[in-house]
């Protein structure tokens, strides 16, 4: 497969590494020191870098315990580094998975070897919570809807002679069948019909974005949104009087 027939894919650049420093270590730096760094910031592992930016190894609580276990005194950070998992900075975040999952971290470079970044199993995690929850909230609600749709038999009359267009019907087609007055009143609940609508045309808004790979430049208020009404479609109870 050539690189114009791949399919685009998320490279490590989503994950913003530029904007965060990398916090580093010389090799002939105290293993005193190292290890308070570790500790201040909560560090599992620390990067070990050559004046020129390029990795030479990482401390790891896992070689620590087993050396400290051991009896060793070491007198540097050179002592008791280990080898670096490093990868490409033009690696897909899918590709890293993996190697992150297996080893806990990667440390990133550039075309000339230095070190631009650390991705941990942290980052995959913030990531996949930024980046698939927003599609697990919108599966939610297209599920409700389709429950409550089926629950009051909504599907019977066409919304303005319309039909879906494909064997499953689309968010915004069950949206406009809850949106229709009469079908609304069958609900029998005691929710804003142009309250809950509203919502339930937000989502369908950022829905449509997301289609179109757009998942990772929501805004912040935009994942919230998704949040809180998927939480209020899922938990509320469509009983009681109408109003509009």
């Amino acid at each position: 497969m050539t690189d114009m027939q791949r399919p685009a894919m998320r490279k490590l650049g989503c994950l913003n590494l530029s904007e965060r420093k990398m916090v580093s270590v010389c090799p002939d730096e105290s293993i005193e020191t190292a290890l308070t760094q570790m500790l201040a910031f909560d560090f599992d592992q620390l990067p070990i870098l050559d004046p020129e930016s390029r990795p030479l190894g990482v401390l790891r609580w896992t070689s620590i315990t087993r050396r400290l276990l051991d009896g060793e005194k070491p007198a540097s950070v050179r002592d008791w580094m280990v080898e670096a998992r490093t990868v490409s900075e033009d690696r897909s975040i899918h590709d890293v998975f993996p190697d992150v999952l297996r080893h806990d971290y990667v440390i990133v470079v550039d075309k000339h070897g230095k070190a631009t970044g650390i991705v941990t199993v942290w980052d995959l995690c913030d990531f996949s919570n930024k980046v698939l929850v927003p599609y697990l909230v919108i599966e939610q609600v297209e599920l409700q809807l389709r429950e409550i749709i089926s629950k009051y038999n909504l599907d019977g009359e066409p919304v303005k002679n319309e039909k879906p267009k494909y064997d499953v019907p689309s968010l915004g087609y069950l949206i406009r069948k809850l949106e229709n007055p009469d079908n609304w009143a069958r609900i029998n609940t005691k929710l804003s019909r142009t309250v809950v609508i509203s919502a339930l045309k937000k989502v369908n808004s950022i829905r449509n974005n997301m289609m179109h790979y757009k998942a990772n430049q929501l805004h912040t208020d935009d994942v919230h949104s998704l949040e809180l009404i998927g939480r209020f479609v899922a938990e509320v109870g469509f009983t009681g009087p109408t109003t509009n």
